[in-house]
């Protein structure tokens, strides 16, 4: 009887102070903000629904586009294929990779031996020099691991916002988009009727690429744009007969 007299009194029964106290913890915590998917017009989603269709029966293989392509494998092919010819790349890439498996194999090489290894390429002083700084930069700063945030990607040498996004999405698989002349061609042409890219004064490249990207499918996406850009919607001599969207582009009915 004493113990119990020396309780403190509560009005409340603990059952019920119990679930205030979940009540109050629960309206305390922030909600949780769910990103809504931007909202496809129909010509937006046609043109997304049949580049995936006509990817499945003529897409290109590369050898960098296999699933199992590490981050490293995926960032050293990127970074061949800027203002270079697929074919080219396609020459020297799995060669260069079984000499230079590693960052730090690129850091650890000369200039003058990557030079060597590169000369179909084309600028091959420069990109040598900036493969050994990659090299010893993922080593010194990233533990010769590549790095999966978009700012650390783009502090990388010889890496923008477009081989960032690259990696990004066909090597960690994220929704990230890619904008390059043949991409912006292939937009400007579908929705706006310009030859050339986006014109001026239409949404940002980068933001309406973002916005096509279907969820979960970037990486099939985005190949599916460089194929079609490349087979197809050419910078000059268009298959129009042959484009699977040509019924909704307003370059070949403005």
């Amino acid at each position: 009887m004493q113990r119990a007299a020396s309780a403190a009194y509560s009005p409340i029964p603990g059952s019920l102070r119990s679930s205030w106290g979940l009540l109050f913890s629960l309206a305390s915590q922030k909600p949780k903000i769910r990103r809504r998917r931007p909202v496809l017009v129909k010509s937006e989603r046609t043109f997304v629904r049949r580049l995936l269709k006509w990817y499945q029966g003529n897409r290109r293989d590369f050898p960098w586009r296999e699933a199992s392509r590490t981050p490293y494998e995926v960032l050293v092919a990127e970074l061949m294929l800027q203002k270079t010819i697929a074919i080219k790349v396609v020459g020297v890439y799995e060669a260069f990779l079984e000499k230079y498996p590693t960052p730090a194999a690129l850091a650890t090489a000369s200039v003058a031996e990557i030079m060597g290894d590169i000369e179909v390429l084309g600028l091959h002083v420069v990109r040598a020099k900036g493969f050994k700084e990659l090299g010893k930069k993922i080593l010194d700063e990233h533990g010769g691991e590549i790095p999966r945030e978009k700012d650390a990607l783009e502090a990388l040498p010889g890496v923008g916002r477009y081989i960032a996004n690259a990696v990004r999405c066909f090597a960690f698989g994220e929704d990230a988009a890619l904008v390059d002349t043949n991409f912006s061609r292939v937009l400007g042409r579908v929705f706006y009727g310009d030859g050339k890219s986006l014109p001026p004064g239409k949404p940002d490249s980068w933001v309406f690429a973002q916005k096509l990207i279907p969820r979960g499918r970037s990486r099939e996406f985005n190949y599916a744009v460089l194929d079609f850009a490349s087979k197809i919607c050419k910078a000059k001599g268009a298959r129009h007969e042959a484009c699977p969207v040509n019924d909704i582009c307003a370059f070949v009915r403005p």
